[in-house]
């Protein structure tokens, strides 16, 4: 169905849309029906990715990162929320970087509520363009399907902040906020050998672009019904990167 006549189909289906949408999403994709119980949970009063701890992604890349996480492991992720605090109760460290400030508070508090001490939380709102030398590429302050900034500004210290991390020293790297190529082409060396990158929202037309840096990689991907209301099925994608640099002993 384009998205032409998904418009068409919702105006005419009014308040019914969401539930009409759910029956025919669930008809046609069999292998989300376990999670039912779990979408019924996220929606409720009192519910949310954050309140419950969970990445707002489909139920089945929460359920893989929960058969890949490991104690000793070290994570990186572009964009904070449920995810942060799913993550932190799983891994040795979380690297978090944010771009808006309110959005961070929120999750700051969620983290100190839980105790959850394992978090480096960082801000990095967008910068003005002429802050930058001359010769430096600038990364566009909007997301690929998202235009609501001011002009004028940048997202390149939110992209360069992982520079701050050794390079193949990364077990996993989420990519689910702004300038999400930027972001992934800025992470592939600080992955580790085989370890992973998860892209959210993978099926996305805007993102077709991350699709091919990352075409030499195997890919994964998780498609299905995830949390919060509207229901949704989307797609969830993960490659194991596989370090250039050979890493036999001397």
């Amino acid at each position: 169905m384009n998205a032409q006549l998904v418009s068409k189909v919702r105006g005419a289906a009014g308040p019914l849309w969401g539930p009409l949408y759910g029956v025919s999403l669930l008809a046609s994709d069999r292998s989300s029906w376990r999670f039912i119980p779990a979408w019924m949970r996220s929606i409720r009063q009192g519910h949310s990715p954050v309140n419950d701890a969970i990445p707002l992604m489909p139920f089945v890349a929460t359920q893989w990162l929960g058969a890949h996480l490991s104690p000793e492991m070290t994570v990186f992720e572009y964009g904070s929320g449920g995810s942060t605090l799913f993550l932190a109760q799983r891994v040795a460290h979380v690297f978090s970087v944010e771009h808006d400030a309110t959005w961070y508070e929120v999750v700051s508090a969620a983290l100190a509520q839980r105790h959850l001490t394992n978090v480096t939380a960082l801000l990095r709102e967008p910068q003005p363009i002429d802050e930058l030398s001359s010769t430096t590429p600038v990364v566009p302050a909007h997301e690929e399907f998202i235009t609501d900034w001011e002009p004028g500004v940048c997202l390149n210290a939110y992209v360069e902040t992982i520079d701050d991390c050794r390079d193949g020293s990364l077990d996993l790297v989420l990519v689910d906020g702004r300038a999400r190529r930027d972001c992934i082409a800025r992470s592939l060396g600080k992955i580790r050998h085989r370890g992973f990158l998860m892209l959210d929202n993978s099926n996305e037309p805007a993102f077709r672009d991350c699709l091919e840096i990352t075409r030499e990689y195997p890919r994964t991907d998780l498609r299905g019904l995830g949390p919060c209301w509207p229901p949704r099925r989307w797609r969830t994608s993960v490659w194991q990167v596989t370090s250039k640099v050979d890493e036999s002993p001397n």
